[in-house]
């Protein structure tokens, strides 16, 4: 279950779908194209400083939180079920495999 850590797997963005989370590919693309800038700038690549941003995104853009952390989770591990959240990934990996990850998580996607 924790592979992905050491590499990312190849995935199928069918991923992205997730009934519960609202989310489809069309919906990821939109999450990680918002969400990559704003990780790019943090300067603070802590759990806290990740989650604050996450969760301050989804209610400014008015989503279920679940609709912007699944796009990233599947991006960053791409795997449908993992121990951890994106949050959790993202400051495990570091800020420079994460970004990394979510760009070819959007590279998929377009």
């Amino acid at each position: 279950m924790v592979d992905f850590i050491v590499q990312l797997p190849e995935y199928d963005t069918e991923l992205f779908t997730n009934k519960k989370s609202k989310t489809d590919p069309a919906v990821a693309k939109e999450a990680l194209e918002l969400v990559l800038p704003r990780l790019e700038a943090l300067n603070d690549w802590t759990e806290t400083a990740l989650h604050d941003l996450l969760i301050g995104m989804a209610a400014e853009l008015g989503w279920k939180n679940g609709t912007l952390m699944w796009p990233v989770r599947i991006a960053l591990c791409g795997k449908m079920v993992t121990p951890g959240g994106a949050i959790e990934a993202a400051a495990l990996m570091g800020k420079e495999e994460a970004i990394r990850r979510l760009r070819v998580g959007l590279g998929k996607l377009n």
